[in-house]
């Protein structure tokens, strides 16, 4: 079997980079505002977004595959920063 079948698109990859961390700012806002909590309006849209994100990589085209992984490496950054922030004004 060639590795033909499993290739991803970089390109896909790159652009889903501030499409996912776009799109997670606004989602982490509205639930902020449905949750009247930040830190847990940020962690339902970044499980939001991986859900999203991993039937994007099961899927055949190379194209969503690459959009899919490029919303889960956007997330790791995402989910460190909103664990500082929580942190901090927990301290405060």
């Amino acid at each position: 079997m060639s590795g033909r079948g499993r290739s991803v698109s970089r390109g896909h990859a790159v652009a889903a980079v501030p499409a996912a961390a776009i799109v997670w700012t606004l989602l982490a806002l509205l639930l902020t505002g449905v949750l009247a909590d930040l830190a847990l309006g940020g962690l339902v849209a970044i499980g939001i977004i991986a859900a999203v994100s991993c039937v994007l990589l099961l899927l055949p085209s190379p194209a969503t595959r690459g959009s899919g992984l490029g919303a889960i490496v956007t997330m790791i950054p995402c989910a460190i920063g909103l664990a500082l922030s929580s942190g901090l004004t927990r301290r405060v």
